[in-house]
């Protein structure tokens, strides 16, 4: 069930009444701030239903811890995912593994060694669903039984890379977790300039 919350921001993303993540930051980053917007949101609720995603926004309870370093005005207030959200609440069982986008084959196998090893472990992999070491990392963890998180740079209606599009369903059909911040296409609104 997607909150009164997630709707509203969601809604007010999609409209350009918040602009980036440090707008909503500094002008609605409360409950009581939001009250000050007002929108349809039945519209908003139908199409994110349509849609077949799910939205968690920063004022709900389960929204999950995000790293520490991370400026405030870098945060994001929004995420729009398939799959297991709460494998995002246990930092300490998430391992990032990141790499070349064309690895040659000598770090594809220490890569695939190390993943077998840590998925073993109880770890899940994350990665960012690129091509090379990310799409390695994820396809090793799958097959070895693990769950795997993609956080993607797009939305999850247009996959980047388009030839991910099959691994992110993968991912999400064996327990794992597909997200990203951006929760809209970005459309260039010359009417709220």
């Amino acid at each position: 069930m997607i909150s009164k919350s997630a709707t509203l921001l969601y809604a007010a993303k999609k409209e350009g009444i918040i602009k980036s993540n440090a707008h909503f930051w500094r002008e609605y980053s409360s409950a009581e701030k939001l009250k000050n917007i007002s929108l349809d949101l039945g519209k908003y609720a139908r199409e994110i239903q349509n849609s077949g995603i799910n939205l968690i926004c920063s004022l709900d309870k389960d929204f999950p811890p995000l790293p520490l370093p991370c400026r405030k005005s870098d945060k994001p207030f929004l995420l729009a995912y398939r799959g297991d959200i709460s494998l995002l609440n246990d930092r300490a069982r998430n391992f990032a593994v990141v790499g070349s986008l064309t690895p040659t084959e000598k770090i594809l196998h220490r890569e695939k060694a190390t993943v077998a090893e840590l998925t073993e472990h109880g770890y899940h992999i994350v990665s960012g669903l690129a091509t090379g070491c990310d799409t390695a990392a994820h396809v090793q963890c799958l097959a070895c039984g693990g769950k795997t998180i993609a956080v993607l740079p797009s939305t999850l209606s247009n996959i980047y890379p388009k030839e991910n599009t099959r691994l992110a369903e993968r991912i999400v059909e064996n327990g794992g977790l597909v997200l990203t911040e951006y929760v809209t296409e970005t459309v260039m609104r010359y009417d709220r300039i």
